[in-house]
């Protein structure tokens, strides 16, 4: 069996601003080689001070942080360069800089007293830069990216540091769905390929409930750790978001919307299948309640082509478009109020 690596732990760890209004207490917490941990929970539970705490940008309550056994405090600004890459949401001003002058920066901690790369840090800068797809952007002024662009070019600067430990803050925050994927795909692959442990905070939940081995989830009683699964399981995350809006569904990991029902009943019949299931999520959407007792049917006839029915005792009539369906039932409701 494989020995895990432990590359951070903490002890009795308190966050916050002072004593008095300590976010969370007592964290006991663990950070291993080749692990993406996801740390998620809603906005104002600690997410960003819990990362800054832990990479030394903010004094801990109580308690201690250490990195390899050594205690965080007692390292140096360089030693703790060499351990730690940061990428946090804060705006930088970096206007007058090419993307891979940027992205040297990275390697500062590794060279001599001048800070002249040498071959080797030229190397890993143009490898972080093709990781993150700005290869057409290497000679590009900062100034001149999108947000999403200017997003990457951070990640690349820390994945040029070349540290055992990387933290990221919100780090698909500007980022499209695909390019989102992609970032998050790239630190999980980059966590079990290098053995780096790569700790970021997200908004993406369903995503991060796929790809990250571990999850950090912040509650108003604490920190829930444990693998996706186990954290769903647990009812931990419906918990730790409480809106009136939308619930978690751990039947499939994601969140659905609370639609308002109205009167009307309508009884669905077909074989399961995504245009049944299509079919449903159009009726909740509408507000109508499902039920087998209703009046009202409608039933999938066929899925090639797709067709529909709607009917009851006095009415029918048949549609081969789920608009064209929600129409025909809004008018059909409409006209026997």
């Amino acid at each position: 069996m494989e020995t895990t690596h432990t590359l951070l732990h903490t002890k009795k760890l308190a966050i916050g601003y002072d004593k008095k209004q300590a976010i969370h207490q007592n964290l006991m917490l663990q950070l291993n080689a080749g692990e993406m941990i996801g740390l998620i929970g809603p906005n104002g539970g600690g997410k960003s001070t819990l990362i800054r705490t832990l990479a030394g940008f903010q004094p801990a309550i109580e308690g201690n942080i250490y990195i390899n056994n050594t205690p965080l405090n007692k390292l140096s600004h360089t030693q703790r360069a060499k351990q730690l890459a940061v990428v946090l949401t804060d705006s930088i001003n970096s206007q007058s800089l090419t993307v891979k002058q940027l992205v040297e920066m990275g390697r500062f901690p590794h060279t001599n007293w001048a800070g002249k790369l040498q071959s080797k840090d030229h190397e890993l800068v143009k490898v972080a830069i093709e990781q993150v797809h700005l290869t057409h952007k290497t000679n590009c002024y900062y100034n001149e990216l999108s947000d999403g662009e200017k997003q990457r070019v951070m990640i690349a600067k820390a994945l040029a540091q070349d540290t055992p430990i990387i933290f990221l803050d919100e780090p698909t925050a500007h980022l499209d769905l695909p390019n989102t994927i992609d970032i998050m795909m790239l630190l999980q692959q980059l966590a079990a390929k290098t053995q780096k442990a790569i700790l970021l905070s997200t908004h993406e939940l369903e995503l991060a409930l796929q790809v990250c081995d571990k999850l950090w989830l912040l509650t108003a009683k604490g920190i829930k750790k444990g693998i996706p699964e186990d954290i769903i399981l647990s009812g931990y995350i419906d918990k730790a978001f409480t809106p009136n809006q939308f619930y978690f569904d751990d039947n499939i990991g994601n969140f659905r919307v609370k639609y308002t029902p109205k009167n009307n009943c309508i009884h669905l019949i077909g074989k399961d299948g995504k245009e049944l299931y299509w079919t449903k999520r159009a009726m909740e959407r509408m507000g109508f309640q499902l039920k087998e007792e209703a009046d009202c049917s409608i039933t999938l006839l066929s899925t090639d082509p797709i067709k529909w029915n709607f009917t009851n005792p006095l009415y029918y009539d048949e549609y081969y478009t789920l608009e064209n369906l929600l129409d025909g039932i809004l008018s059909y409701f409409k006209a026997h109020d």
